[in-house]
């Protein structure tokens, strides 16, 4: 017998695909990190990278001074900023345009003065 799967199971796959494709990017020295500890957050800096790729490895210096190696797919450490200035979330939008072209929020504010009054 195979049955179909119901809405709660599609949902649960997606939330779970979603979640496999959280960290899909490269650390890089010098790129400031920040770490979801039980007892609160810790900042940090990459200083070194042991073995690179998704499956790898990054030391890390906290602002204590402490080093620590994390596994670079381990969904607490989240990159606060790049070496370069970029954020973790200009990086995830990367080259993509603005959503809204100024040409068409005009004609759309013209058709509803028309429409208005």
């Amino acid at each position: 017998m195979t049955e179909t799967p119901g809405r709660r199971d599609v949902r649960f796959k997606r939330g779970l695909r979603a979640m496999a494709q959280h960290q899909n990017f490269e650390y890089r020295i010098g790129d400031e990190v920040s770490f979801a500890a039980g007892h609160g957050m810790q900042y940090g800096e990459v200083v070194r990278i042991i073995t690179p790729g998704p499956d790898g490895a990054i030391e890390i210096q906290w602002e204590d001074g402490r080093r620590e190696t994390k596994k670079t797919r381990d969904r607490a450490i989240h990159l606060v900023r790049r070496a370069s200035g970029i954020s973790e979330v200009d990086e995830r939008r990367g080259q993509r345009r603005r959503s809204t072209d100024d040409e068409i929020a005009e004609v759309r504010r013209g058709d509803i003065r028309r429409r208005h009054g």
